[in-house]
């Protein structure tokens, strides 16, 4: 990267747009040189500031760079313009500031706008790369492959940042080293080491312990040959894993065995209840079939018993239906006879509404003569009214546009007389408002050096204010997570308990349905299917559940529950290693940020005092904010003056032009003025003439006049209209209500002759019915009311007749020379074999549930003793890596794994600056990273630099060089990590160096073999630029770039001597 222009607008010290143009000076040294204050760092802060948005130094951000000397209108930017790989590239960035605005405030005070930040990026082509500011500030840390830091270390070395590489601890070359060389993935590679070793920790003890509980779980019984062998493993701190599934499967095996004898004494007495109760079915059978037989016989005899009362119900249905179709041709012959009523009605209706429509047509006749006779008389007068008045109007329209004319002449001259007399009111406002603000701008002339220096204040305060603000956010983080801790720990016990209990749950659950697993069983049997153990498809006398007893979906939701609970246990127990270690990582940040805001080098355990160090982080807190709140009003009234002092000279120069603008408007207004008051009188003249020739006073009255004959004759017209259309309507209507009668009258007739026909037809129902006289048929109609229930109840006793014969003759052939069976002496013999048969069932049962859970144990134990093993191994590799990467190997030094990749950075460093060292010292001395051997294993270490003297081989620290032997250091510790880190950034090319002071700790010596080391290193490719007040270095360099100090501000330009 080589630098080709530099523009700097109202930019620092430079209260104008400044450019500096590079290509005069493309390679070699040159000096920038100038007064204290005039503004030289200015130009690399500027070159930073556009490419990475901050300053070289990294003090000062953009927003605090808006030159004093500037005026409100002037913009801020920088524009930097520079060759990479022969490529040019453009940036233009401006800072946010507040800017004059171009409109003002109601009360015509300047407005002030906040001007946003921006960056524009040019490339090669001519074309701006669009983007985001991020996005634009990401691609020109690509372009030049290095980011803000690597590059304010590398190329632009800030004023008093020499000796800071040289002359830093190890732990802070470490963190210098981090940024540069972005060697923090090492550190995340430490850490995921330490945090992986402790979980594989926690999951070996975990592992122990569920081995444990499944070893508790298993059963042996009292009798057996190995319990006490079993009993003696359990005691084991920790059981062989292969003995233990050895003894538990010979258990197992044993248990097998007691099984299977107790299912063959089982299977034995089974086949003795099966023949006993296949006898007592048959008995049953035959039993029912005799009580059977017996019912059917008396049901024969009550239903011939009731006989005789069902005839009689026989007899009623029948004369009910016969009512009921009389009943029919009745209801027909009393709807036509109110029809026929309701017709005579109508008919009165009618004629009586005809004889009123005949009475309104005669009236609507009348009226009709009436309209059209007073039409004929009046209309001719009316039609001349209107055609005179039509040839009117043009006269008055003529007689509005003179009235017009005279209203807008008389408007334009009030507005013209006020007008003059608002301008000579301005005009005394403006010349005395001119004289104020003169006053105003003599006593504002100091403010901007006062706010520049305060902003300064004011930003080294608001950094403290944040870092205190830090800690007290991670000081509640500890509390937090304190009390985090001890809530994650009592919920670890409390659900370390919850599995406990449901562990015991289970274990009791599952005993219990062992126990009841002959009751289990038979709730299942369903007859006439096989015993899944026995096979025998009669159940006679099955085992009966306890109340309290366990179903097998109960055993296995306990089975579940202790399996949640477990899981929940260990990720109780997982979330809490975690919070520890988070509040462990809170902690050291504390105690690091801590010493760093009060400079203690090692502060005390925020463990025990973080309450002493909360008090004193409030009390720093406070006496800032209070020093902020201060400094704000200063600031403020401060900034306040700066914009009015802005203000009130642009306000004042255009206050005069305004008073000179305004004078010549006064003049333009009496001219205006005379001319208007002729025209009105000229106009006046003409509308009065033309009202005297006119009838009516004005063209309203007029068109009123118009407008009332024309509605009088339309009112004689519609009149005339509206009696015909009623004469009309009436007429249709009379027509209507005849025709409506005549048809009634049809309708009438009809409906006697259907009348006459219903009666007859009814008579005659009557007769064929069997009723002689209509008193005969009216008694039978309360028939009707229980004709269905009769039938029903007839229909019933019918069937049941039918169905008790054939049932009786069916059993009477099924128990025809047959006897019946005693039952109870067979059920007692069941009885007596099923209990036996009960006790060995239940006694199976039990084994084979202890077998059954023997063997899940067992799988478990394996599965356990497999995940052990890989754990185990993994464990062990970590583990090593972690201390490894950590530093923590006993008996070595501390060096973690980031520390060693940044010590390989470090001699390549070294082995760089000393190339330059040896011609400046002449071979006196060299930097070396302290050995291996030297270091200490308390701290952090690794990074230590040693002076080497070539001539006497002594070793002693790098602080105990002189000032000039510490300037020479570190100008080659700055060189060197130069070329390495353009070398590892992706063979980076910087062209270009800046070095900002420390010559004048050189003696003449020195000095010239610096800068005979400077010249080589420059070559006639490479430019590098240094700030210095030394005077020999203007003579020792030929190109120079003068900036000099002024009251309005600094300028710059080249000298070539």
């Amino acid at each position: 990267m080589k630098p080709l222009r530099l523009v700097m607008s109202a930019f620092g010290s430079y209260a104008g747009r400044t450019e500096l143009d590079f290509t005069k000076v493309q390679a070699g040294i040159f000096l920038i040189t100038g007064d204290t204050g005039a503004g030289k760092t200015t130009i690399f802060d500027a070159v930073t500031y556009a490419l990475y948005d901050q300053t070289s130094g990294g003090r000062r951000d953009g927003s605090m760079m808006r030159s004093q000397y500037a005026s409100e209108d002037v913009e801020t930017y920088v524009e930097y313009t520079f060759s990479y790989r022969e490529d040019v590239y453009t940036v233009r960035r401006n800072p946010e500031y507040m800017r004059l605005g171009r409109r003002r405030h109601a009360d015509g005070s300047p407005r002030l706008v906040r001007e946003a930040p921006k960056v524009e990026l040019t490339l090669p082509d001519g074309k701006a790369y669009h983007g985001r500011k991020r996005e634009i500030d990401q691609k020109i840390a690509d372009i030049i492959g290095l980011d803000a830091d690597q590059f304010t270390q590398i190329a632009m070395i800030a004023q008093g940042d020499f000796l800071k590489l040289l002359h830093a601890e190890s732990k802070e070359r470490k963190k210098i080293f981090t940024k540069i060389f972005h060697t923090r993935l090492y550190y995340r590679v430490q850490e995921e080491l330490k945090r992986q070793a402790s979980k594989l920790y926690s999951e070996l003890e975990d592992n122990a312990k569920s081995a444990r509980r499944e070893a508790e779980r298993a059963e042996c019984e009292a009798d057996s040959q190995y319990s006490e062998d079993w009993e003696a493993l359990k005691r084991l701190p920790i059981p062989d894993s292969e003995e233990t599934l050895r003894l538990l499967g010979l258990i197992i095996r044993e248990g097998t065995e007691r099984e299977q004898v107790k299912k063959k004494e089982a299977a034995r007495l089974q086949e003795q209840l099966d023949r006993v109760n296949g006898a007592m079915k048959e008995g049953e059978t035959l039993n029912r079939l005799f009580q059977a037989y017996e019912e059917a016989g008396e049901e024969e005899r009550r239903l011939l018993d009731e006989k005789d009362a069902f005839r009689k119900i026989a007899a009623d249905v029948s004369c009910a239906r016969r009512v009921e179709r009389v009943c029919l041709k009745e209801e027909e012959l009393h709807s036509i006879k109110a029809s026929a009523a309701e017709s005579g009605q109508n008919l009165i209706r009618l004629e009586r509404k005809g004889r009123e429509a005949a009475g309104a047509a005669r009236a609507a006749a009348a009226e009709e003569e009436r309209a059209e006779e007073e039409l004929g008389r009046k209309e001719p007068a009316y039609t001349e009214v209107l055609m005179r008045l039509k040839d009117a109007m043009q006269q008055y329209d003529e007689l509005e546009q003179y009235e017009a004319e005279t209203g807008r002449l008389s408007g334009l001259l009030d507005e013209t007389r006020s007008q003059s007399a608002r301008a000579e009111e301005e005009e005394q406002r403006l010349a005395a408002y001119c004289g104020s603000l003169k006053k105003e701008r003599e006593s504002l002339s100091g403010s901007p050096a006062e706010k520049e220096r305060l902003t300064a204040k004011a930003k080294a305060l608001d950094e403290r204010v944040k870092e205190v603000g830090a800690l007290e956010q991670a000081a509640q983080n500890i509390r937090t997570l304190v009390m985090e801790c001890g809530a994650k720990q009592r919920h670890e016990e409390e659900c370390s308990a919850a599995y406990r209990d449901a562990l015991e749950i289970y274990e009791q659950k599952y005993r219990a349905f062992l126990n009841e697993q002959a009751g289990v069983l038979a709730d299942s049997l369903v007859k006439g299917r096989p015993c899944p153990v026995c096979g025998s498809c009669e159940h006679p006398s099955p085992a009966r559940l306890s109340e309290s007893a366990p179903s097998q979906e109960e055993v296995e939701k306990a089975k579940e529950s202790r399996d949640e609970a477990e899981r929940i246990r260990q990720g109780a127990a997982e979330e809490l290693r975690e919070t520890a270690g988070r509040l462990r990582t809170e902690r050291e940040l504390f105690a690091r940020a801590y010493g760093k805001l009060f400079d203690i080098e090692k502060p005390a355990d925020c463990e025990e005092n973080l309450p002493d160090m909360e008090r004193r982080i409030k009390a720093a807190g406070e006496a800032c904010l209070q020093d902020m709140a201060d400094l704000k009003q200063a600031l403020l009234q401060t900034e306040r003056n700066v914009s009015r002092y802005g203000f009130v000279c642009t306000e004042y120069e255009e206050a005069e032009h305004k008073l000179a603008q305004k004078q010549s408007e006064i003049k333009d207004i009496d001219g205006r003025l005379r001319q208007l008051e002729g025209r009105y009188g000229r106009q006046s003249a003409l509308a009065e003439e033309r009202k005297k020739q006119l009838d009516f006073h004005s063209k309203e009255e007029a068109e009123a006049r118009q407008k009332d004959a024309a509605h009088q004759l339309e009112e004689l017209r519609n009149r005339l209209k509206r009696a015909r259309e009623q004469h009309q309507k009436v007429l249709h209507e009379l027509k209507r209500t005849e025709g409506e009668r005549d048809g009634e009258l049809k309708r009438r007739e009809q409906l006697e002759t259907l009348c006459q026909k219903a009666e007859e037809a009814y008579r005659r129902t009557l007769a064929e019915e069997g009723f002689a006289e209509e008193e005969e048929y009216e008694k039978k109609k309360g028939l009707l009311d229980t004709k269905e229930e009769m039938a029903a109840s007839l229909e019933r006793y019918e069937a049941q007749v039918r169905e008790n014969r054939a049932a009786l003759q069916l059993l009477g052939t099924q128990v025809e020379g047959k006897k019946r069976i005693d039952i109870a002496t067979l059920g007692e013999e069941a009885d007596r074999i099923a209990r036996k048969l009960e006790g060995l069932r239940g006694e199976q049962i039990r084994l084979a549930g202890i077998n059954s859970k023997n063997r899940e144990i067992k799988e478990e134990l394996r599965k356990t003793f497999e995940r052990k093993g890989g754990l185990q191994k993994r464990y062990e590799l970590v583990g090593n890596l972690s201390r490894t990467a950590n530093g923590n190997l006993s008996g070595s030094v501390k060096l973690d794994f980031e520390t060693y990749v940044q010590r390989q950075y470090f001699k390549q460093i070294i082995q760089a600056a000393n190339k330059r060292l040896v011609q400046m010292t002449n071979n006196g001395f060299l930097l070396q990273c302290r050995d291996m051997k030297s270091l200490g294993s308390q701290g952090q270490a690794g990074l230590d630099l040693d002076v080497l003297h070539l001539l006497s081989g002594a070793v002693r620290d790098v602080k105990t060089l002189s000032g000039g032997e510490s300037f020479m250091a570190a100008l080659c510790m700055a060189l060197g990590l130069a070329d390495i880190v353009q070398n590892t950034a992706g063979a980076v090319h910087l062209d270009t160096m800046f070095v900002d002071e420390g010559f004048g700790s050189l003696d003449d010596t020195s000095r010239d073999q610096a800068i005979r080391v400077l010249n080589e290193l420059a070559g006639y490719s490479r430019l590098i630029g240094i700030i210095s007040h030394v005077n020999e270095l203007k003579e020792q360099i030929d190109h120079k770039l003068v900036v000099t100090k002024t009251e309005k501000g600094s300028s710059i330009r080249w000298s070539f001597d």
